[in-house]
Formats: C-alpha cells, structure tokens, sequence
C-alpha cells in the first residue's frame, strides 16, 4: 500500500517544501529548483532508478533465502548444515561489502561504484549459474562474491541520484 503511495507522489505535481535557509542563501522568497533536467528526462531516470532499486533489492533480498534453499534441494542437495553455509558466506560477503564500500565511496565516483557492483553481480550470478551446481567450492565464494558487490549498490545508487536531482 505504501508503494502506490509513493507512486502516486512521484507523479503528483507537489513541490518539496523550501526550507527558510535555502531562500535567504537564494536572497528571495521564490521557491528553490529541486532540478535542471526537464520533466520527461526527470520521469525517465525516476523509472530508472525504481526499476535499478527493485532488481537491487530483489538480489538483495530474495537471493539469500533461495540460495539456501536451492543449496539444499538443488542439484547439490547438501546437508541442513553446509546449505546454511551459504547464507552465512553471503551475508559474511554482505557485511564485508558494506565496511570497504565507505573508503571505496571516498576515492571513487558514484557511478563507477555502481557499475562495478551491478556488472559484479552480473558476472558472479553467471559463475553461480554455471559453477554452483558442480561444487560447494564454487557455490559459497560466489555467495559471497554476490552479497560483497550487491552491497555497495544501495549506498552508491542513492549518491549518484542525489547528484542529479534533489532527493529529499
């Protein structure tokens, strides 16, 4: 329900409210742009970046419950205890991803990162798709590889949106 409200407020015609700061920086009462792009242009990359935030959050999320459970019934068909093992390496790969993606967002552009991560994840998912069924040697370092570049998506993503428009 949440979700058709925030579609319904990102096609409404509302401004953001202008806070008293930026109006005396702007040395008027009118009101402050939140962007430069026109209105189509602004749709397309608001269509972009749901579309990028759902597929994120789809690996993000659903990855993790189906790779154990495929771990499991899957053609490896491992043990209770070495299928939970590949939730343990993709969150370890997750955690690990968020502490190196703070240094990594200080000395690399927005859209490197976010690049690098979905071109990552990409390449990872082939590995998984095509070495996980072989080994548990594969499955578990492409977990992990999966959860490490899925990682810096969210963070990455949302400072590459805040550069083009204003996304409070």
């Amino acid at each position: 329900m949440g979700g058709i409200g925030y579609i319904y407020l990102g096609f409404a015609s509302h401004h953001m409210p202008v806070y008293q700061q930026q109006q005396e920086a702007k040395g008027g009462e009118g009101e402050v742009s939140s962007s430069k792009l026109s209105r189509p242009i602004l749709s397309f990359v608001c269509f972009m970046l749901f579309l990028f935030y759902t597929c994120s959050g789809a690996v993000e999320r659903v990855f993790q419950s189906m790779a154990t459970t495929w771990s499991l019934c899957g053609p490896l068909a491992l043990s209770p205890s070495m299928a939970a093992l590949t939730d343990s390496f993709y969150s370890g790969g997750f955690m690990f991803g968020r502490l190196a993606s703070i240094p990594l967002a200080s000395c690399l552009r927005p859209t490197c990162l976010v690049t690098t991560s979905t071109l990552g994840v990409l390449l990872a998912a082939l590995f998984l798709y095509t070495a996980g069924p072989l080994h548990w040697a594969f499955l578990y370092p492409a977990a992990a590889l999966v959860g490490l570049l899925v990682s810096w998506q969210f963070g990455a993503a949302f400072s590459w949106a805040a550069k083009r428009m204003d996304v409070t």
